[in-house]
């Protein structure tokens, strides 16, 4: 079964990575989000994979890709996880950053807010809600991002700072494309940003919100 994909996160997931995005339907409308995933590498995405399309250029956001998948394997909250086949992904054209506004939800975020890391706001989920929790991944508009540049554990660490539907959150930014641009600490205004956010799995009792894709749009 193939599928046709926009490409909204490519996030850490060491060693491998980890691919979400929303189906492009035949009318060329957006449909549902889907994860690709692959049970042979703890269901990430291996770097090789993204490595090379069909003319060996590296897989990327904003891209539009058809994929082959197996079957659909959500788990728990992970609803969006479907197997990918060997295939090679197939790129079929890009969307503009604009575009993303058909897509992005005002809605409130599918997660329990007032938990709350040491780094973060409104970021945990504890594990009791997570046969509450039926989804893992969302797109939104938010007009003032800011990223918070600092050092968490001897490592840069970026968390993305925002509000949405009148709840504050500060998130763990896991895109490595976005983090290869900030080398100073710090904290940046980014200014209006669509986010791909995504409930990761759990960690010591606890899942973690994050930012897994970072679109500034320019005014």
């Amino acid at each position: 079964m193939w599928n046709k994909i926009l490409i909204l996160a490519i996030s850490r997931k060491p060693p491998y990575r980890c691919v979400a995005g929303v189906e492009v339907l035949h009318d060329g409308s957006f449909g549902g989000w889907i994860r690709p995933v692959d049970s042979n590498f703890q269901d990430a995405i291996r770097k090789q994979t993204l490595d090379g399309d069909q003319n060996r250029n590296p897989v990327k956001k904003l891209g539009v890709y058809n994929i082959e998948f197996t079957t659909s394997v959500p788990w728990k909250y992970q609803v969006e996880n479907k197997e990918i086949t060997g295939s090679k992904w197939t790129h079929t054209g890009n969307v503009d950053v604009r575009e993303l506004e058909k897509i992005s939800t005002i809605d409130a975020l599918p997660w329990v807010n007032g938990y709350s890391s040491h780094n973060g706001i409104n970021d945990q989920v504890p594990e009791k809600y997570f046969n509450q929790t039926s989804a893992s991944l969302a797109l939104i508009f938010t007009q003032n991002l800011e990223v918070m540049v600092s050092n968490e554990y001897n490592r840069k660490s970026l968390r993305g700072i925002f509000s949405h539907a009148g709840t504050d959150y500060k998130f763990k930014i896991t895109c490595p494309e976005f983090e290869e641009l900030f080398n100073e600490e710090g904290s940046f205004p980014i200014g209006p940003t669509f986010l791909t956010l995504s409930l990761g799995e759990p960690y010591k009792g606890n899942s973690y919100k994050l930012v897994a894709g970072v679109f500034p749009r320019a005014e």
